[in-house]
């Protein structure tokens, strides 16, 4: 099986204030979907657990802004993103085999967080989804202009 970047997945700012980050972009003129608890996976393999983060999404046809906020700071962290918190910039790629990409990601000498499944309830038309991606993170610590991923959006139950 091969693997790909397939094209720009989404852009997203962290912040310990996401009520404060939605009236800013609400102000600008945005229109943000409605707020969503994230399931995360600590590590590859293992089932995604209730995290301290939520999202609201500025969507832009197949891409968006994601406002990314921590909103309970006794919830577990299992992606670190408390020590990264306000402002931290996020960039992340589609792919269609997050597998494939790590393992090349990896054998080009990069260090990853492997592949991590992410969930969280999205309101729809047809009533409130679960959402389900698979995600792989650059270490940060290489990456100090901000977080780089790459998303493999899964179906939609």
């Amino acid at each position: 099986m091969t693997y790909s970047i397939n094209a720009f997945h989404h852009t997203g700012i962290l912040t310990r204030d996401l009520d404060g980050l939605e009236r800013t972009y609400r102000s600008f003129g945005f229109t943000a979907s409605p707020r969503s608890r994230h399931l995360l996976s600590e590590r590859p393999g293992e089932p995604p657990q209730p995290g301290c983060t939520a999202n609201a999404c500025l969507l832009f046809g197949g891409s968006y802004i994601e406002l990314l906020g921590i909103i309970d700071e006794s919830a577990p962290d299992p992606w670190r993103t408390k020590s990264m918190a306000d402002g931290f910039q996020i960039l992340n790629f589609d792919t269609d085999n997050a597998e494939g990409v790590d393992r090349a990601l990896t054998a080009a000498g990069l260090r990853t967080s492997g592949v991590l499944d992410l969930e969280r309830e999205v309101d729809t038309d047809e009533g409130t989804r679960t959402m389900r991606a698979r995600s792989l993170h650059i270490d940060p610590r290489t990456t100090v202009e901000g977080y780089i991923g790459i998303a493999q959006h899964l179906t939609r139950e």
